[in-house]
């Protein structure tokens, strides 16, 4: 090879190593502009002029007037019409492809204009009702000496109302639809407030004394005194409400889920407090349709004592009224994400079929049907002996939920089949038999409503109850766990709203009360306008789950 050759080759590889060096320069350059403009107060950012009119009416620039920042953030003036007339606030979302610039008007309302890349999935707003979405839009980010423009369809525009939780005091309260839409500045501005006004046990004495007087009691309280629709008058439900403790909490979801068509057993621990137990009476004597169980004893968990609680509560439902179609069971510290209403429609699908948590026993929960247990004080502790199996009718045992929405037949069929009740008095000694006891026998053939389908909350095919565990896929945002169930709060309700589950679990007022004053006004809401609860339902998935399609099909059996 000669010298030139070697020189010529040389100045090739310079060649493309400058082009290679340029457009790394280039595209650094375009990266910073991009993402590094969000924090310069120098620049401007000027929507076109069809954007614009959308917005305004007329076309506007946003500008810095002098660069200036105020309490950190920065100050930008809306140009309208030749009038400074608006005042913005311009931060950058937490969101790494997204700019949010909000805008101020006299009245203090706030219009949100959320840039962002795609994906268009990932955008968090939604158009606003009063306010066509922009989209299809160009928009020119400026900088000193260079000009960045970005083809429209890099760009989706969205409006919506919103106040940035960085203008509002601790003691505003919040916006419940924003929070639900996962509104960044929103969620700021909850957790700031929840922080100041956790308040879990105002004074049980205050509602106690209320109650003293039930018409005040039952008007200050806004408990439903009406039937909301026709369809739910002709199909009461019979309720079993299990707690121990949190009495405010335990009469905020029965005030949560009263109908005066239903039925509500409330059963108490026996060791609960003295307190707990005066202030649920003086509750259940303002309505006919609440009582407390005829029998009690001290709860334990993972005993036998869930169904003893729920089989008295059973007996007492039965006994008290001849015409509710369905018995749904639930712990104190529930809640309901679906109205009254909303349930009944649910249940009129299933048609006399049960809703119960049913799949075969996981290996690692072997233990708990192999050994027998026993109370040893406040606790259910293995004995070390091996339990007898259960060797009539051809049971298979399953794994399932304490909590599950059964038809007045098989209730009925429980309390007096003769192998039924005899498979209940095996599992006494078993670990958490009422997580075996319900779903094993719900799959006999002669169990009323029953099916031999697999039913499973972790495959969103149980409509019951909807549950964060700490080994599930969700993610628990309440970062509190009890017993591998998650604490939900207000970042849950997103997820919350979501689910086509009737309840969810678990709910704790001390630590976070905000998501459920939101569960309540969405619940509300929907009751006042029930045109929407179809759409709450979610029936596209809720007619997928197995027994649904069955009971469509073939009825109950």
């Amino acid at each position: 090879m000669t010298g030139r050759s070697v020189a010529e080759g040389y100045r090739g590889m310079w060649s493309r190593y400058k082009r290679s060096l340029a457009l790394l320069a280039a595209s650094v350059l375009v990266i910073l502009c991009l993402y590094g403009a969000h924090d310069d107060p120098a620049i401007e950012s000027v929507v076109d002029q069809t954007a614009a009119q959308t917005l305004h009416g007329s076309s506007s620039v946003l500008h810095d007037p002098g660069g200036s920042r105020k309490n950190g953030k920065l100050s930008w003036e809306l140009l309208h019409m030749g009038r400074s007339d608006k005042a913005i606030d311009a931060l950058p979302h937490s969101g790494r492809n997204r700019n949010i610039l909000s805008l101020q008007n006299n009245n203090s309302s706030i219009d949100t204009l959320a840039l962002t890349s795609p994906p268009v999935s990932s955008v968090g707003t939604v158009s606003h009702e009063r306010l066509s979405a922009v989209g299809n839009r160009s928009l020119a980010i400026h900088k000193p000496g260079r000009i960045i423009d970005l083809p429209p369809s890099w760009y989706y525009a969205a409006l919506t109302t919103t106040t940035p939780a960085f203008t509002k005091s601790w003691e505003e309260p919040v916006n419940c639809s924003l929070i639900y839409r996962e509104d960044p500045w929103e969620i700021k501005h909850a957790l700031k407030r929840r922080a100041k006004v956790r308040r879990e046990n105002t004074d049980i004495k205050v509602l106690s004394d209320l109650a003293d007087s039930c018409d005040a009691f039952i008007k200050t309280r806004a408990y439903v005194t009406e039937p909301v629709a026709q369809e739910e008058a002709e199909f009461p439900l019979a309720f079993a409400i299990r707690m121990h403790y949190k009495p405010l909490q335990a009469e905020r979801l029965l005030r949560a889920i009263y109908r005066p068509q239903n039925f509500y057993c409330i059963y108490i621990d026996k060791k609960a407090g003295s307190a707990t137990h005066e202030f649920m009476a003086k509750i259940a004597g303002c309505f006919p349709n609440v009582f407390l169980a005829s029998h009690t004893n001290d709860y334990i968990y993972a005993s036998f004592s869930p169904v003893e609680a729920d089989m008295q509560c059973m007996q007492d439902l039965l006994h008290r009224s001849d015409s509710w179609k369905y018995f749904l069971n639930m712990a104190g510290t529930e809640f309901p994400i679906k109205n009254n209403l909303e349930i009944v429609r649910v249940l009129k699908v299933l048609n006399g079929t049960n809703d119960v948590e049913q799949y075969p026993f996981p290996d690692f929960y072997e233990r708990r049907i192999k050994y027998k247990y026993k109370a040893v004080g406040k606790s259910w502790v293995a004995t070390g002996r091996e339990k007898e199996p259960f060797t009539q009718g051809n049971i298979t045992l399953y794994k399932g939920c304490s909590y599950n929405s059964l038809s007045r037949k098989f209730v009925e069929w429980i309390l007096s089949d003769d192998l039924a009740q005899k498979f209940i008095y095996w599992s006494r000694d078993l670990h958490s038999p009422d997580e075996v006891v319900w779903g094993s026998l719900n799959a006999l053939p002669q169990a009323p409503g029953g099916y031999p389908d697999f039913v499973a909350q972790t495959a969103k095919t149980f409509l019951s109850r909807d549950v964060i565990w700490y080994s599930g896929v969700a993610y628990c945002h309440g970062h509190r766990m009890i017993r591998g169930i998650c604490i939900l709060s207000l970042e849950d309700l997103h997820w919350l709203s979501n689910s086509w589950s009737f309840f969810a679990n678990k709910f704790d007022t001390s630590y976070d009360p905000i998501v459920l004053d939101c569960l309540e006004e969405s619940l509300q809401n929907r009751m006042r306008h029930p045109e929407k609860s179809d759409a709450a339902i979610k029936w596209d998935s809720v007619k997928r789950t197995p027994h649904v399609k069955r009971a469509l099909h073939w009825g109950a059996r």
